[in-house]
């Protein structure tokens, strides 16, 4: 069952945490090997420093566009730009959340330190939909589908 629920929220292009509740995405989670959580971590924590990167290269466009005159400032430029980070922040907290709800998983079966702040670097093979993906020590390629296409994790605007 749990990795149905992750195949079928990749398929739809949502999340497991956007399309369950938190609290099913728990059981899911609880369901899996230790290797597929550490790598859904990994890629989580790749994921979040990309969406990272791309708002600071979001508020710099901001800040050049906010240091134009007024008549040569695009403001729904402005607008649109202000959104993308918001709605990158908005994913950025959801990946967080997951991420914690998998460490509190390794936690309870003692294989990640209480005080251990994640599993980033984590090298892991990751089972979806009968491909096994092996995670690199940054998550890179963490997240591929059988016919090795990458595709998003998360929502959120990536550069």
């Amino acid at each position: 069952m749990t990795t149905a629920v992750f195949n079928a929220a990749s398929a739809s292009g949502t999340s497991a945490l956007e399309a369950f509740s938190p609290e099913i995405y728990d059981r899911a989670v609880q369901a899996l090997p230790s290797d597929a959580i550490r790598g859904q971590i990994a890629a989580q924590h790749n994921s979040i420093h990309h969406l990272q990167r791309t708002n600071d290269e979001l508020r710099e466009l901001m800040a050049e566009q906010n240091n134009l005159p007024p008549q040569e400032r695009d403001d729904s430029e402005v607008s649109f730009l202000r959104d993308t980070i918001e709605e990158n922040d908005e994913a950025m907290a959801r990946q967080r959340h997951r991420i914690a709800i998998m460490e509190q998983v390794l936690r309870k079966r003692g294989e990640l330190p209480a005080d251990d702040s994640g599993c980033k670097g984590a090298s892991a093979q990751l089972d979806m939909g009968g491909s096994t993906l092996a995670g690199t020590s940054t998550g890179e390629d963490a997240l591929r589908d059988g016919s090795g296409q990458s595709r998003e994790s998360d929502g959120g605007v990536f550069l």
